[in-house]
């Protein structure tokens, strides 16, 4: 797959999959998730998708500033893990069904 149906031109350089979802990064730093738990899970503020439903791909905003996506998928509880790089420091957020796991943050609220 050379590019995304919903943005182009930006090709997907990334990608990972697990437990009824998945996640890409494209060439331009976009994430986008398809998945029922994790649609449920992430607030409205911090993904998007036209059909607003979820069973169809969304895209998941990052916080300002954000370059550098990475992603992994764990194998239970439906759990995904986004690492960008902010200001010369890394952050990395859990989503999912355990998303409020020790150790790990939402980024909800971000100005997009």
């Amino acid at each position: 797959m050379t590019g995304m149906w919903r943005n182009g031109d930006d090709k997907i350089v990334d990608i990972a999959a697990g437990k009824n979802c998945w996640v890409i990064i494209t060439e331009g730093g976009k994430v986008y998730n398809q998945g029922f738990v994790s649609y449920r899970e992430i607030s409205s503020e911090d993904r998007y998708n036209s059909e607003n439903y979820e069973d169809y791909p969304h895209e998941i905003y990052l916080p300002p500033g954000s370059t550098n996506p990475r992603v992994w998928i764990a194998q239970k509880q439906y759990i995904w893990y986004i690492t960008v790089d902010i200001e010369n420091r890394s952050e990395t957020w859990a989503y999912g069904a355990a998303s409020t796991a020790k150790g790990t943050t939402n980024h909800n609220n971000y100005e997009k």
